[in-house]
């Protein structure tokens, strides 16, 4: 019972930190739905709602600062915003902040870690886990393409490249229907 109980608990930690079998595995486009809002506050403490960006393609990174497949995409998720911003594309970071305490982290290390790889992107904090509920996040990083509609369109377990995020916006930009599965 108690190495039953402690695979359990393994297989947890493993999940919250990112764990996942093929960190390089290709966007699953999905058909289209409705992406679910939610409003959270930003590391400024102002508002900010999914609906806010209605008209923009966005990308939502779900992430932690304790996970190590999150800070390895960090750096070419803000160079895709920084490159594609102009351009229309909105990168919104999800830190799961209510999962940061289980790791005794709290709001100064997301912006430490913000600051140490440089985001220049919104990042908002999921206090509460609303979020994180209404996407079923688990493991992280989780990232979804939401097109200028509103709609949920690509999702990516795992790692993005830079070279994903700059060829899936130029698909929802341009609004061809042709599959981005690779």
């Amino acid at each position: 019972m108690g190495v039953v109980l402690g695979l359990l608990v393994l297989s947890a930690v493993w999940l919250l930190s990112g764990g996942q079998p093929e960190a390089t595995a290709a966007l699953t486009e999905v058909k289209p739905y409705a992406a679910p809002n939610f409003t959270l506050q930003n590391l400024e403490g102002q508002t900010v709602s999914l609906s806010d960006y209605q008209g923009k393609v966005v990308l939502l990174n779900f992430w932690g600062t304790w996970c190590e497949p999150c800070k390895q995409e960090t750096p070419a998720l803000q160079r895709s915003y920084a490159k594609l911003g102009a351009d229309g594309l909105v990168v919104l970071g999800v830190n799961l902040l209510n999962s940061e305490r289980t790791f005794n982290r709290n709001i100064e290390h997301v912006r430490q870690f913000a600051n140490q790889y440089g985001v220049e992107y919104p990042i908002v904090l999921d206090d509460s886990g609303i979020a994180t509920q209404a996407y079923g996040i688990s493991p992280l990083p989780t990232s979804f393409f939401v097109d200028q509609q509103g709609k949920v369109r690509y999702i990516r377990v795992g790692e993005l490249t830079a070279a994903d995020v700059e060829q899936t916006f130029r698909h929802l930009q341009t609004g061809t229907d042709q599959a981005r599965n690779e």
